[in-house]
């Protein structure tokens, strides 16, 4: 998602579920030539999550912002500054763990693994460059109506037809091989969707790119939201 074909400056919710909100604010890479024209990192991140899956107080909530600019984490009220990949900071709060210590995809790179106890999940965010890249690692926890533009493919099964289409949400996509724009490894590759449409993967994911725009890193209010909020 963060090398998606998008528009910049704007925040789009990732993930919506009945007990975490996900959004992220999209910027342009600050790379040179190398990178097309509309091609999207992503910079801030905003996480909300309810307790136990819902929220009776304002006390159930965990707010999380990973910030790429100045490569900080703040949990609630509490900033930390990750300064190397050494860093070996662990924050409980109730039931979300915030670890930061070195990326397990990216090596050498500072990273934030975030694990909610229950529902089940689990993701890594890692700082590259003026940018995050978000991974999930463990997403048996979401339920079946999680949506936004990462959210409704995670219970989705995707299938590669001959390295020329990929079938997902009933829709047969063209698709072609390109280089993967990464800084470790310039040899990689993957499969790109040639989608008619607009930005933000518009053309696979459900309705318009503008339907998953947010007002800020922690709204949760987009077309298709599933958070409970009070």
């Amino acid at each position: 998602c963060y090398s998606m074909q998008g528009m910049a400056n704007f925040i789009f919710n990732l993930v919506s579920d009945a007990f975490i909100n996900i959004n992220a604010y999209f910027v342009k890479p600050e790379y040179g030539n190398r990178f097309k024209e509309y091609a999207t990192f992503l910079g801030d991140i905003g996480i909300s999550v309810q307790l136990n899956g819902h929220k009776e107080t304002m006390k159930n909530m965990t707010r999380i912002r990973i910030s790429a600019s100045d490569r900080s984490v703040t949990v609630g009220s509490s900033k930390t500054i990750v300064k190397d990949h050494s860093v070996d900071l662990v924050i409980d709060a109730s039931s979300v763990a915030v670890s930061i210590r070195e990326s397990t995809s990216n090596e050498n790179t500072p990273s934030v693994t975030i694990t909610v106890k229950e529902p089940r999940l689990k993701f890594e965010i890692s700082f590259v460059n003026n940018h995050v890249d978000l991974i999930f690692v463990d997403d048996s926890g979401v339920s079946k109506i999680c949506h936004g533009i990462i959210g409704q493919f995670l219970h989705k099964e995707a299938k590669v037809i001959n390295n020329e289409h990929i079938n997902i949400n009933g829709r047969y996509i063209p698709v072609e091989r390109l280089p993967v724009w990464d800084f470790v490894n310039a040899n990689d590759s993957c499969l790109h969707a040639k989608a008619k449409g607009g930005f933000q993967a518009e053309g696979i994911i459900e309705g318009k790119y503008t339907d998953y725009i947010v007002e800020s890193l922690f709204s949760p209010h987009f077309y298709y939201s599933k958070f409970k909020e009070l």
